[in-house]
């Protein structure tokens, strides 16, 4: 613009240069207030625009008039001075604004922070923030002016004294480290604060504690903890706390210690009918009054189910075992109450002592658990003791469960027969279905070595299930040929508890078309004592199906003379032992007639076991037994050799 006011005259010169002037120092200052105005840089660029276009303005008097130099060069100088002074107050006000801006965040930062942060000076503190008003339960006037020692526990969880551990702390943050370690604060309401602590130093003799409450934290931790540990329905420890403990008693003092493990009589019938939280309470109940009993002076834990043990590390002699021992049958001497019911339990229990110096805790534990089943299969509120013959016959035990296990699925068990006679013709009226475990090594494994295991595991429902069948398939054919004859199969009073029994025959007698005037189904006289009113309505069920019953072994167990006229059974096997003294002995004679004659008056037809002389068999012959069993006539055999049998008879 002044260019083009130039050439156009000479005299329009000093407008066009105060045009110019003007308009630098308008920008100056647009550039000062409206473009980046906060930063300093942005201000020294509008000073410089404006002093730009007063020395203009300067050039235009001195052009104009020399005269006027001295005063254009002083209206510069003060314009220039004037400016400068601006932009000095300006930066200061820029700067202090700042100042402003950065502790004000300061101390939003200070009061909001998550952490509580308290500052110290010579071991007071002198400033801290909203949260640890919050923390320590306290304003911020009741912390300012103490020691943070009179917020702490006297003593820290290192074991350490809060003052000494606190001022080797300061000692060491003093050297300019960052200090972190966990400390235990109390609140105004006395509740203990877990924290995790950062102290750096400020300034000579000041620092900050930035503290983060670790509360919550440390109880989530704990929690994890006890459950690890800890059983979660009674709050004993668990198996991995008690063998750490008991190790420790074995290495200080073994020659003390002896473990006492119990479980309560029948608790699955009480879960049963009373539900699992009933048996949860019952459980918890059973800890409370052993712990009540006992107090701090043993170690009791909850292995699983219903089994508890105890370790008794301060037995001064084994004799003085008996004395704790009764004092666990005591808590049961009175009634639990488990949803408003009383409820009366006992307890079997097993006891075992350390055998040497070297003995571990898992042994030790075994030994007790040996005992404990020995006690359990003796009956209801047994106590038994370990012992290495014991234990012997239990791994017996165990080993003979684990081979039967497996004979089952490569069906090793199979029926063996011994024929019955009809004592005037000497004719082969029927058989008796026998197990026999034969091994694939050909070695044999007789039912009263095999049985009792069966019946404690409960396998014997499938080695009966599986004997029923395989005696049906052998005699399918032979009871074509011989129209008369009948198997008598062997149940176990396991067997008669489930009503399934009855599905269970008639599916087998289908499947191997067996007619029910074939079978008879034996049992013992052990079906009448838990619940003979149950025993019979199965044995209705099955006699409703034309299938004969027998009751074995008859005058070795229950032998009630009142449920003879009750029994739902069509024959009564006479057991041998009273055979044994025949016919020589007057009373046996007496007895054998009595049972026979009374017998046949209610109704039952008479099978005798266990014949083993001509004398014994004519003599029962004579007196008129139905039918005669035992070696004296034929031994237990296989089914092949009793199809010859047969065969050679009809050819007889």
């Amino acid at each position: 613009m002044t260019l083009i006011i130039f050439e156009k005259t000479d005299q329009l010169e000093g407008i066009g240069y105060v045009l110019f002037g003007v308009a630098s120092i308008f920008v100056g200052f647009f550039w000062m207030n409206k473009v980046l105005r906060h930063l300093l840089p942005s201000k020294i660029v509008g000073v410089t625009f404006i002093l730009f276009g007063l020395h203009i303005m300067d050039f235009i008097i001195v052009q104009y008039n020399e005269e006027f130099l001295i005063l254009g060069y002083m209206i510069a100088a003060a314009f220039e001075a004037i400016i400068t002074i601006s932009l000095v107050f300006l930066n200061f006000n820029y700067l202090k604004e700042l100042d402003d801006i950065t502790y004000s965040k300061y101390i939003n930062l200070f009061n909001n922070s998550s952490d509580a942060i308290i500052l110290i000076s010579n071991e007071i503190i002198f400033d801290c923030n909203r949260r640890a008003e919050k923390i320590f339960e306290r304003s911020r006037e009741d912390i300012i002016g103490h020691s943070p020692m009179e917020f702490s526990e006297l003593v820290q969880e290192n074991g350490r004294e809060s003052y000494d551990y606190g001022t080797e702390l300061f000692s060491s943050a003093s050297e300019g480290k960052i200090t972190r370690f966990d400390w235990i604060h109390t609140s105004a309401s006395g509740r203990k604060i877990n924290c995790e602590i950062s102290l750096f130093l400020l300034d000579k003799g000041e620092f900050a504690a930035v503290i983060r409450d670790m509360t919550a934290n440390y109880a989530y931790e704990e929690e994890i903890n006890f459950h690890k540990y800890y059983d979660a329905v009674t709050h004993l420890p668990k198996r991995e706390l008690f063998i750490d403990r008991l190790a420790r008693f074995l290495d200080e003092r073994y020659k003390q210690v002896a473990l006492i493990a119990f479980n309560i009589d029948n608790f699955k019938e009480i879960n049963d009918e009373y539900g699992h939280e009933a048996g949860d309470e019952l459980l918890r109940q059973v800890a409370n009054e052993v712990i009540s009993v006992f107090k701090s002076e043993v170690t009791l834990t909850r292995l699983g189910g219903d089994e508890f043990v105890v370790i008794m590390d301060k037995l001064i002699h084994k004799n003085r075992i008996y004395l704790p021992l009764e004092r666990i049958q005591s808590v049961f001497n009175s009634n639990f109450e488990i949803q408003g019911q009383k409820v009366n339990i006992s307890v079997c229990i097993g006891v075992a002592f350390p055998e040497s110096e070297t003995t571990q805790p898992m042994e030790l534990l075994k030994n007790s658990d040996l005992a404990l089943n020995l006690a359990k299969n003796k009956g209801r509120g047994r106590i038994e003791f370990y012992s290495t013959k014991e234990k012997e016959v239990f791994i017996a035990r165990i080993n003979i469960e684990r081979d039967m296990r497996l004979g089952i699925e490569l069906g090793e068990f199979i029926p063996y027969y011994q024929p019955i006679v009809q004592p005037h013709s000497g004719e082969i009226v029927g058989t008796e279905v026998l197990a026999r475990w034969i091994k694939k090594d050909g070695s044999i494994i007789y039912p009263n070595t095999f049985i009792p295991v069966a019946e404690e595991t409960e396998l014997i429902n499938i080695i009966g299930e599986q004997i029923l069948s395989k005696a049906c398939e052998d005699c399918k054919d032979l009871l074509r040929d011989n129209t008369d004859f009948v198997i008598h199969v062997n149940l176990s009073p396991l067997q008669l508890r489930d009503n399934s029994i009855i599905t269970i025959l008639r599916d087998t007698m289908e499947k191997y078309e067996i007619t029910a005037r074939h079978l008879y189904i034996e049992l013992t006289e052990t079906i009448f004592i838990e619940d003979a009113e149950h025993a019979n309505d199965i044995l209705k069920g099955i006699r409703a199906m034309g299938v004969g019953v027998a009751l074995d072994d008859f005058g070795t167990g229950y032998s009630s003379l009142s449920y003879l006229a009750e029994m739902q059974v069509d024959t009564i096997k006479i057991d041998r032992s009273f055979v044994v003294k025949l016919p020589g002995n007057q009373k046996s004679r007496a007895m054998m007639e009595y049972i026979v004659g009374l017998l046949h008056d209610l109704g039952y037809k008479v099978v005798v076991e266990g014949v083993e002389e001509k004398d014994q068999a004519d003599y029962l012959k004579s007196i008129g037994c139905d039918a005669i069993q035992g070696y004296y006539y034929h031994r237990p055999m296989s089914v092949e050799k009793l199809r010859k049998l047969l065969i050679h008879r009809r050819r007889i």
